[in-house]
């Protein structure tokens, strides 16, 4: 387990193993529309692309 933001979280995430990553979730406060209060592998993953373009 391990805190921090949205944002390190995803990156501690990605950081991981692609074939260890559906062991893990991130659990956070609801931020409508795109992030629920409990974030999939594939929901990190898709966050992670989408902060590329910002």
């Amino acid at each position: 387990m391990s805190e921090g933001t949205l944002d390190q979280c995803i990156s501690a995430f990605m950081e991981k193993p692609a074939t260890t990553r559906h062991l893990y979730e991130i659990h956070t406060i609801a931020q409508p529309p795109l992030v629920t209060d409990i974030l999939s592998p594939e929901h990190v993953i898709e966050l992670s692309r989408l902060r590329e373009f910002l």
